[in-house]
């Protein structure tokens, strides 16, 4: 089996960039949880938390889901294609020839193991010509033959 990302190493370096990003996020919410866990520790055979530690709760929520907001919004993406513009035409297509074989489940007007022909390609999702339209589909439910 054939790498869906060959020729496409900007592709390839946006993506290490984007995960190192996602993984620090991962770790930061990790925290946030594993606090809030020490403190409702504190309350296990309490009825009801103190006042004081259920405004830290509610503050490492807030913080959470602003976190989580950032890396679910385009934010982080845009910061790294500002941050270094070689990365602004980054998931545009580009003419991609390719011979596809598809393996979903063939419930999306494709047949399954059947071989199609790509367009294009922008490092997620190629465009195939089927029966003379051009349908998009995402590279995991393709098996890159040639």
């Amino acid at each position: 089996m054939l790498e869906h990302k060959e020729n496409f190493e900007l592709e390839n370096e946006y993506e290490q960039i984007w995960d190192s990003i996602r993984y620090k996020k991962v770790d930061e919410l990790y925290d946030f949880t594993e606090k809030i866990i020490k403190l409702l520790d504190n309350h296990i055979d309490d009825k009801l938390l103190f006042h004081s530690d259920y405004d830290k709760i509610q503050h490492l929520f807030k913080k959470m889901k602003q976190k989580n907001f950032f890396y679910m919004s385009g934010s982080a993406k845009d910061i790294i294609k500002s941050a270094n513009p070689k990365f602004e035409s980054v998931y545009e297509y580009k003419k991609c020839v390719r011979d596809l074989k598809y393996i979903g489940s063939g419930d999306r007007g494709f047949e399954n193991d059947k071989i199609y022909q790509s367009t294009c390609f922008n490092g997620a999702t190629y465009k195939v010509n089927v029966d003379g339209n051009e349908r998009i589909m995402g590279s995991s439910y393709f098996e890159r033959v040639s």
